[in-house]
C-alpha cells in the first residue's frame, strides 16, 4: 500500500503573503534562538512577560501569524492544540503578530485562545527572525536554541522531541504493559494518557507482536483474532508479572490484525480505568481548555455531578455556542472525504463538491494518483482514521449544542446519536452528489 506523503496545500501556496521586511535572515536550526521580548503581550492573566532567559529550560513554540492572514487563521486550532496539549509538560506558546493590540483583541475575544499572544507592530521580533511568510513557526528548544522552523503544521513532532517526549505507538504500549505489573498507579497513569496521544488507528498488532518475540508458525494463520480482546487480555497477563506472556505473543504474532484501531481501544481503555472526576473537570475549566474538557466528557465516562459541573460553567457554554457549529461543519467535511475521494468515488457535480467541501489541502499517495487525507481545521485528516475523526467531531458537536443550551447530553446513548448524525449529514449529500455516471 502506498503510503501517505503530505503536500503543500495548494491553497495555503497560493497566498502565502510576503512581508517586507529589512533583509534580515531567519535563524537556522541550531542557532541561538534570537531575542522575542515585546512591550505589548496579551493573555498573560498573572503570567511574567516571556523573556529568553526567563524561559530557558522550556520549549518556546513561536507562531508568526495575522487576523488577516486566512491560512494563518486556518492554522490556529491545531497551535491552540498544541497549547492545551503540552502547556503542563513544560511547552510555551507565543503567538506573535504585527497588529496592534486593539485590532488584535477582537479576535482573540472572538476566537477563545488562550495561548501568549503578542503584538510587534514595529516587526522588532519578526524582523530579528527574518519572516516572509505567514504562518511561520519557530520551535526553541530548552538549551535556548532552534529546533525547527516552518509550517505549524509539522510542528508537534518537533516540539514532542524537543520536550523528550517518545512518539512510536509500539514503544508506548509496550512501556505501558510493562508498568501494568507495577503498583505506580501514577505512572501507569501517564503512561496511558501518552498512548492515547499518539495511538493510531491503522497500528500494526502483529509487527507489535513478533517485535516482542512472538513467534511465528510455519504456516500462517488467517487475520481473525480479535484485536481488542486480545489486548484485554494482555492487561490481564502483563498484571501477572508475564505469566502466559509468551503463549499471548505468538498467538498475536501469528493471526492479529495488521491494520487495527488502536486509538479507539486506548480511549475506551483509559475511559474505563480512569473515569473522569470533579476535581478533573475544575481543573480543566479554570484553565480554559475548554476543548479538552469536551473530549474527556465524550470519552471518559464522567458521572452526572460531574456533566453538572460543566453546564454551570457560563464560559464552557459561551465557548460551545460559538464551536458546535464549526464542529459538525468539520465533521461534514470529513464524511465527504471520506465517502468520495478518499472511496476514488466521483461527484455528479464536481466543481460544487470541492466548493462545498473547501479543505485548505491534501495529501496524496506516493504515486499521486489517490487522495489519502485532507486537511481540516487544521489537522490531516487521512482514510484510515477518518472514521474515528468524525465519531469524535460529532460526538463534540453533540455535547457542545446540550451545553450551549443550558442541558446535560444524554452520554449513555452518545454512540448511538452520533450513528444518527452521521446519517443524517450524509443522506442529502449522496442526493446531491451520489456517483458520476
Amino acid at each position: 500500500m502506498s503510503s501517505p506523503r503530505p503536500i503543500l496545500p495548494v491553497v495555503l501556496a497560493s497566498i502565502l503573503l510576503l512581508c517586507s521586511i529589512g533583509g534580515a535572515q531567519a535563524p537556522q536550526v541550531g542557532d541561538p534562538a534570537p531575542p522575542f521580548e515585546l512591550k505589548d503581550w496579551l493573555s498573560l492573566g498573572e503570567l511574567t512577560p516571556p523573556t529568553n532567559d526567563g524561559l530557558v529550560g522550556k520549549v518556546v513554540m513561536i507562531e508568526f501569524w495575522g487576523g488577516w492572514c486566512g491560512p494563518c487563521m486556518r492554522a490556529m486550532p491545531k497551535v491552540q492544540s498544541l497549547h492545551d496539549k503540552f502547556r503542563e509538560k513544560d511547552l510555551v506558546v507565543l503567538a506573535i503578530t504585527y497588529e496592534t493590540p486593539d485590532v488584535v483583541s477582537p479576535v482573540l475575544d472572538k476566537q477563545g485562545w488562550t495561548m501568549i499572544v503578542g503584538s510587534d507592530p514595529e516587526k522588532k521580533v519578526i524582523g530579528s527572525y527574518g519572516v516572509k511568510s505567514w504562518p511561520t513557526t519557530f520551535v526553541i528548544g530548552k538549551d535556548g536554541r532552534v529546533a525547527y522552523v516552518g509550517s505549524p503544521y509539522g510542528a508537534e513532532q518537533a516540539v514532542e522531541s524537543a520536550l523528550g517526549l517518545e512518539s512510536s505507538p509500539a514503544v508506548l504500549l509496550t512501556a505501558w504493559l510493562e508498568i501494568l505489573a507495577g503498583s505506580d498507579r501514577e505512572a501507569q497513569r501517564s503512561a496511558l494518557e501518552r498512548l492515547n496521544e499518539k495511538a493510531t488507528s491503522d497500528f500494526d498488532l502483529r509487527g507489535w507482536a513478533r517485535a516482542q518475540g512472538g513467534e511465528t508458525a510455519e504456516t500462517a494463520a488467517a487475520t481473525d483474532l480479535d484485536g481488542s480482546k486480545a489486548l484485554d487480555r494482555c492487561c490481564a497477563v502483563w498484571k501477572k508479572n508475564g505469566n502466559g506472556r509468551q503463549e499471548l505473543l505468538d498467538d498475536l504474532a501469528n493471526a492479529a490484525p495488521e491494520s487495527f484501531d488502536l486509538s479507539s481501544w486506548v480511549t475506551e481503555t483509559f475511559g474505563k480505568t480512569y473515569p473522569l472526576t470533579s476535581r478533573e473537570m475544575k481543573e480543566l475549566l479554570a484553565r480554559q481548555q475548554w476543548d479538552m474538557a469536551i473530549d474527556a466528557i465524550a470519552n471518559r465516562r464522567p458521572k452526572g455531578s460531574v456533566v453538572a459541573i460543566a453546564v454551570k460553567d457560563k464560559s464552557l457554554r459561551e465557548h460551545c455556542k460559538k464551536r458546535f457549529p464549526e464542529c459538525r461543519n468539520f465533521a461534514k467535511k470529513a464524511i465527504m472525504a471520506l465517502h468520495w475521494p478518499m472511496q476514488q468515488r466521483v461527484p455528479k457535480d464536481n466543481e460544487a463538491f470541492w466548493a462545498e467541501i473547501s479543505v485548505s489541502g491534501m495529501s496524496m499517495s506516493e504515486d499521486r494518483k489517490s487522495i489519502t487525507g485532507v486537511m481540516i481545521g487544521g489537522e490531516l485528516v487521512t482514510r484510515s482514521a477518518a472514521p474515528r475523526w468524525i465519531h469524535d467531531r460529532l460526538a463534540a458537536a453533540i455535547i457542545m449544542e446540550a451545553f450551549a443550551e443550558e442541558s446535560a447530553p444524554a452520554l449513555r446513548t452518545l454512540d448511538k446519536q452520533v450513528e444518527k448524525e452521521h446519517q443524517k449529514i450524509l443522506a442529502p449529500l449522496e442526493q446531491q452528489y451520489g456517483a458520476s455516471e
